[in-house]
């Protein structure tokens, strides 16, 4: 079975055997890609206080967004069209961002991956049992970016796939599947990044099936990270 929830506060957690935790624009498609340019860790911060002591801690490079943009002091943006560029060498990132962040913490010692278009393949084959989506949305409401990514993935198993949201994000994917960035532009994240001229992290974050690398949670004495089991 599978089921979607727009906040990581509504769900059963006993229920389900996996999570997949999904912030379409940008966090996941960042993790994704970090991944696969040899990122070993990365350490998720939802207090920007701690994300720069965390940073000194581990020796990291850090990485995010507040308002969309990069914030003064981060040696990268929250950005997948700048990580695709850039010359990635270090081990260890920690990542603040205003969405995808606090929900990755949120799952630590439960059995979590970060899902996005990039690795869609590696996320459908991970998907076994009883499966919960967690959007992380925005603003404390949906993001619907989110929820197409998730009717996306649901429609690969349709006999699986139950409740509302379910057919919403469904019905949602069914609507947009030849033109996902028509819907993109037009979200309130899509929006705001078409404002700030970063429609590129747009077109970035729909490569499908680009990477193989499926980032799962896991916790040490540090804090809350991703990493690839291989």
């Amino acid at each position: 079975m599978i089921d979607i929830y727009y906040s990581f506060e509504d769900v059963p957690e006993e229920k389900y055997r996996l999570f997949i935790l999904v912030d379409i624009l940008r966090a996941s498609s960042v993790v994704c890609l970090l991944h696969s340019k040899g990122a070993e860790r990365i350490y998720f911060e939802d207090d920007l206080n701690n994300a720069f002591k965390l940073k000194e801690e581990v020796n990291a490079v850090i990485l995010g967004e507040i308002g969309g943009e990069r914030p003064a002091g981060f040696d990268l943006g929250n950005s997948p069209y700048e990580i695709m560029n850039a010359d990635i060498r270090t081990k260890d990132f920690v990542h603040f961002t205003t969405n995808g962040t606090p929900l990755f913490k949120r799952f630590a010692g439960r059995k979590a991956v970060i899902g996005s278009f990039l690795n869609a393949a590696a996320v459908s084959g991970a998907v076994t049992g009883d499966t919960a989506f967690i959007l992380a949305g925005t603003k404390g409401g949906p993001a619907y970016e989110d929820l197409y990514y998730a009717g996306y993935i649901a429609s690969r198993f349709r006999r699986s796939v139950h409740g509302r949201l379910c057919t919403k994000a469904f019905s949602l994917y069914m609507k947009f599947r030849y033109m996902p960035g028509g819907l993109f532009s037009r979200t309130s994240n899509g929006r705001n990044l078409v404002a700030l001229k970063k429609c590129n992290d747009i077109s970035m974050s729909l490569r499908t099936d680009s990477v193989s690398m499926l980032p799962v949670i896991g916790k040490d004495r540090h804090g809350v990270f991703s990493s690839v089991v291989s």
